[in-house]
Order: structure tokens, then sequence, then C-alpha cells
């Protein structure tokens, strides 16, 4: 209902991503398949359009987004809000992690607003406060850092995109497949109990057509020193 989905929105349920975000360029889509669904009503599945949820913002800020970049990173960097945050000006490497060159999984720029390569739509393109550089970021030309006003901005421009009318909610049942487009939609998992349920998804993810921001752009995942154990 209307009040599920509202509780369900940013900032009350966090996690909402596009995936990997931290590549350039990243996926264009994603399908995932489900092969043993939790309860029902549990690790729902929730879809943001992110090209809706643009164009309902006044044409003067869409506009002044469009100039706009955002720097990515994948968490492992300690990167995150919430490493920085623990250890400002330097990020924290998660326990565990190896302090090394990640190659190719450097912090990458990415527009705010992608243009579809084939619909021509514009859509806002987010990523969770997990996958943004808050050392250098995470919006190009603004205040840096986790409180400063790039973040301020993307946390604005999650919540708008979060609301129940640009929103799709998918319950899982066995063998449901879901392909989905990263270049235009985010996703977030409703909560279940994973200490007392089996929840298994299986997902694979393509790319081909980001789009022209990305032409002549080098892939960061082609690496002319490979990093051992990488």
């Amino acid at each position: 209902d209307a009040a599920a989905m509202a509780a369900l929105s940013y900032p009350m349920r966090t996690g909402w991503h596009t995936d990997q975000s931290y590549r350039s360029p990243p996926p264009d889509g994603s399908l995932l398949y489900c092969v043993a669904p939790a309860a029902e009503g549990q690790a729902d599945t929730f879809f943001a359009d992110c090209a809706a949820a643009h164009d309902a913002l006044p044409l003067t800020e869409q506009e002044a987004l469009a100039q706009y970049e955002v720097i990515h990173a994948t968490f492992e960097l300690g990167r995150s809000r919430e490493a920085v945050r623990a250890n400002p000006g330097v990020g924290a490497v998660p326990e565990g992690m190896e302090a090394r060159d990640k190659a190719g999984m450097q912090p990458q720029r990415h527009p705010l607003v992608r243009v579809h390569p084939v619909s021509g739509r514009r859509a806002l393109y987010l990523g969770s406060a997990g996958q943004a550089d808050f050392l250098d970021g995470p919006v190009v030309g603004l205040e840096p850092g986790p409180d400063g006003a790039g973040w301020q901005l993307l946390d604005r421009l999650t919540a708008h995109v979060t609301q129940p009318q640009f929103v799709y909610r998918h319950t899982w049942q066995q063998g449901d497949c879901v392909l989905y487009d990263n270049r235009r939609l985010v996703h977030a998992a409703s909560w279940f109990d994973k200490r007392r349920q089996r929840r298994e998804m299986w997902r694979t993810t393509v790319r081909g057509n980001p789009g022209e921001y990305y032409v002549g752009r080098e892939p960061s995942w082609r690496v002319t020193n490979p990093v051992a154990n990488l």
C-alpha cells in the first residue's frame, strides 16, 4: 500500500544503487533470476525510474544538474561516506582488505545526468553512499566530504527519485527472471531474516552500449600491469 511504499523511500530505506557504478563504463543492464525466494512480502526488490524522476524536475534544475559529474568508487577503496566519516581526510580500508593498489578499481567519474543511447531520454545517475568517493567528491566542483554540498545534493536527489510515484515493487516467486536497465534505474531490496530464511538469487550483468559520454575512454577494467590476486 501507499504507506508501505513511502516507508521504503530514501532515507527510510538505504542501499539504493545501480550495479557496479565504480566501473567505467558501468554495466548497461542486469538480470536477476530467483532460485529461492524469501518469505512472502520480504526481500522484495524496488526499482526507481530515474528518467521519470528527472523529467519531473524544473527545467532550470535539469539544465544545472547536467553540468555535474559524480565520482563513484568501490567500498574496497575506503572512500565511502561511512569510511571517510570514521577516518576524516583519509578513509579506511575495510578490515581484512589488503592496502594495495586496486588496479582497474580506481574511482571513476560519471555524468550526474546520463543520456540513454537508445531512447535519448535523460536520467539521473545515482549510486549509494557506499559506492561514491567522499575524499575527492562525491560531486566534482562541489564541497567534498560526508556532509559537504556534493553529498547534500545527492541526498536530496535520491529522496526525490525514490518517491512512491517513481517506484515499482517486485515480489519474487521461484523462477522469476527480471531484466533491468542500469542506465535509468536504481534499485534496493527490502528486509528479510537471513538467519532463518534461505534466499538465493542469481545475477548477471551485460555491457556494450553505455552512451556517448564513454566514447573514446579507456575502460577501467583494462589494466596494463595487473596486480596479483585481483
